[in-house]
């Protein structure tokens, strides 16, 4: 069997930072299109979650509306956070240019995809590891071929808000983990 890999990131893209929740607020970051089949409608119920357990938490989704669809997401997200009281929590800022991507996830400390069943194995999951970002997403279609529970990644089995709350948290509050998961993402990322 010969496996293919492809990336945009080089080397010199591979942080080394060994750790990233040193603060007391946590920046947690999202970065797909805004589409009903990425399962991001979870996330104001996340952050909900995630302030009401003490968890200082912040959620910047980065990613273009895609179609009318995209339009009526993103809606329905802001909606909800605004209906949940954390609309001053998250943040949708559209599509961001490759080369200015990149650099940005070096702000955050936390990598978030709830992304459904349909995925191949996204790029960005490979970009929040090489800026030192540990990951929460899903362990559906070929996301498990990147990312291994526990070494480089934490994967729920499905999009739930609260399966990704804890997940969060966990990482949030367990410094042993957090650091062993960024320490394999630079593996995986090399």
């Amino acid at each position: 069997m010969i496996q293919t890999t492809t990336t945009t990131i080089s080397e010199r893209d591979i942080a080394t930072r060994a750790d990233t929740c040193t603060g007391t607020a946590v920046r947690a970051l999202t970065v797909s299109r805004i589409d009903p089949r990425k399962g991001l409608r979870v996330l104001p119920d996340v952050v909900r979650r995630l302030v009401d357990t003490g968890i200082d938490v912040t959620l910047d989704i980065v990613g273009p509306a895609v179609g009318r669809p995209g339009e009526d997401e993103q809606a329905a997200i802001l909606e909800d956070a605004r209906r949940r009281g954390v609309d001053g929590r998250i943040t949708l800022s559209g599509a961001v240019p490759l080369d200015r991507l990149l650099p940005r996830y070096a702000r955050y400390d936390l990598f978030v995809l709830p992304t459904l069943a349909g995925e191949g194995i996204p790029r960005v999951l490979l970009e929040a590891m090489s800026a030192g970002l540990p990951i929460v997403t899903t362990r559906v279609a070929g996301i498990p071929g990147l990312v291994t529970h526990g070494v480089n990644g934490l994967l729920v089995d499905r999009p739930a808000a609260d399966a990704v709350a804890q997940a969060m948290a966990r990482v949030v509050k367990d410094s042993h983990l957090r650091q062993g998961l960024i320490a394999g993402g630079y593996a995986t990322a090399r």
